[in-house]
């Protein structure tokens, strides 16, 4: 939750990186943010033969613009296309079907991803890479981005729109009603079940309905069905119950979080295949029981799962960590500068391995460092420096400290690394699971590492190291009048190869196999 003293500020600017698509959550969560922020939305948009092409061409009245509404492909570009003197406090990517903005880590603001199908597409944890903060809706994938280096992960659900979501009055002449796709392979599983009830209820089924017509359609059920894919908590989870209808949804989305944010029989009624059918010949005979469900369930999205309150998250989420969010002095790129201009937008727990940062506490903690270490082999440079840290580390210890830092900055390698310890060894040792690298090197120093001086040779040298490569970028004030460039880069503990098998093997993707998902993917990651 954000705390009210940020929130009573002008309004945060936010730029909002999404394909205008009116068929999923994009628009709910862009009216949410507009409630909150200042908002400029910078993508593609759907157009009348994209829905043509989708089989929903009746839906075209629902098609709108982003506010500037082009395909950008990098940061360079979002630059000149932001109007002149509007500068965003935060840069939020929303899942879309398409590849984001290419250099994202390249910004001085903070940036989100929100994540929601992750299982369609192992590219999401690629995606996900250049930002540092990240939104997942299902909550069993918030591990696997933390382990392929994404920074910052949080679970945060779908959730329910009021003004689009709501209770229609209508007569009930439906016993059952399910709108939602049924027609692919992945939608075996619901065909069955909604077979299976067919032939004892009334079903009515539709799919391509737009908000106000599926509230009216919905309405008319006694009962609404909901069956997830892949285990998935699904919008219909969130939109039934804010139109005041009684659920019945399947007890496979428990793993994503169903039963933590609601109470079976109490906001909403979970079959299995084994009761599906009881389960709902009883609710449909007790309508007292079913109403009273009805009534809790809408009265609790209203209360806690709307995309308000999710956008109130994302928000808090930002803010809490980064105190200087509204600087209205920081450029827009991070781009040659002082080493500490390559930092993240939220140093955290940070450590000045090489004591070559070149800043104090006082000045990290204004930039939302939580706690900020040195280390070096160098013992009088450590004691000479030791007032600008919190507390010295030894790299040569045999109890230094593992897997609790955000932020390792990596300089004078020859004062960290020693014969039986590699200097970016001893960095991912530091490192938790998507804590960022920012590496300075000399041109002496990259030949003694033996890396070639271009992208690709920078990112050789620490994907070598289990890093995940991000950018290069050349230091114009090192502070010693010696040219440098900065490598930035985050730690993994799997990749994100790893992953997509780990998700198949749970979830196989019907008529695709193990080795099409795995061709999508770059051989690196």
């Amino acid at each position: 939750m954000a705390r009210s003293s940020d929130l009573q500020h002008a309004p945060l600017r936010v730029c909002i990186l999404a394909e205008a698509n009116p068929l999923i959550w994009i628009h709910h969560y862009i009216q949410a943010f507009r409630e909150h922020c200042d908002v400029l939305t910078v993508g593609p948009s759907l157009s009348p033969a994209d829905l043509e092409g989708m089989g929903k061409a009746h839906q075209a009245h629902l098609l709108y613009r982003n506010d500037i509404d082009s395909e950008i492909g990098d940061v360079d570009q979002l630059e000149e296309a932001l109007p002149s003197g509007w500068r965003p406090h935060l840069v939020v990517s929303i899942q879309s079907g398409r590849g984001v903005v290419h250099g994202l880590a390249r910004l001085r603001c903070p940036t989100a991803y929100i994540s929601v199908d992750t299982w369609h597409s192992p590219m999401e944890y690629v995606y996900a890479l250049q930002h540092e903060f990240v939104f997942v809706a299902q909550r069993e994938f918030v591990r696997r981005f933390q382990a392929t280096g994404s920074r910052h992960v949080r679970w945060l659900p779908l959730a329910c729109n009021p003004s689009a979501h709501h209770p229609v009055q209508v007569e009930k002449d439906l016993d059952i009603a399910f709108v939602g796709s049924c027609g692919r392979r992945v939608h075996e599983q619901r065909r069955e079940r909604l077979k299976r009830l067919a032939a004892y209820f009334k079903v009515d089924i539709d799919d391509g309905l737009c908000e106000q017509d599926m509230c009216r359609m919905l309405a008319r059920a006694r009962l609404v069905f909901n069956s997830s894919i892949a285990g998935d908590l699904n919008m219909r989870v969130f939109e039934a119950l804010g139109m005041g209808a009684a659920l019945l949804t399947d007890r496979a989305a428990s793993a994503n979080g169903l039963l933590d944010l609601f109470t079976d029989g109490e906001h909403l009624i979970t079959y299995d295949d084994d009761t599906l059918v009881d389960l709902a010949r009883r609710y449909l005979e007790d309508s007292e029981a079913r109403e009273r469900i009805a009534c809790a369930g809408r009265q609790l999205v209203l209360e806690s799962e709307t995309y308000s309150r999710r956008v109130r998250t994302i928000l808090g989420t930002v803010c809490g960590m980064m105190p200087c969010i509204r600087d209205e002095g920081i450029p827009f790129l991070r781009q040659g500068g002082a080493l500490r201009d390559h930092l993240p937008s939220a140093p955290g727990v940070l450590v000045d391995l090489g004591l070559g940062l070149g800043a104090t506490k006082y000045a990290l903690r204004r930039l939302g460092t939580k706690k900020c270490f040195g280390a070096s082999r160098d013992a009088e440079e450590a004691q000479r420096r030791a007032g600008s840290h919190d507390e010295m580390l030894a790299p040569g210890a045999a109890a230094l400290p593992e897997h609790f830092a955000d932020t390792v900055v990596l300089t004078n390698l020859a004062s960290v690394e020693s014969k039986n310890a590699h200097a970016l060894d001893i960095a991912y040792g530091l490192l938790r699971s998507g804590g960022t690298l920012v590496a300075c090197l000399t041109p002496d120093e990259s030949i003694g590492q033996g890396i070639s001086p271009t992208v690709d040779g920078y990112a050789q040298w620490v994907e070598a190291h289990g890093l995940v490569f991000l950018a290069v970028d050349t230091l114009s004030d090192r502070g010693d009048g010696k040219q440098a460039v900065v490598v930035t880069a985050r730690k993994r503990t799997m990749t994100v190869r790893q992953a997509a098998a780990e998700v198949y093997e749970q979830h196989p993707m019907p008529n695709t196999t193990l080795e099409q998902v795995l061709a999508t993917i770059p051989e690196n990651l």
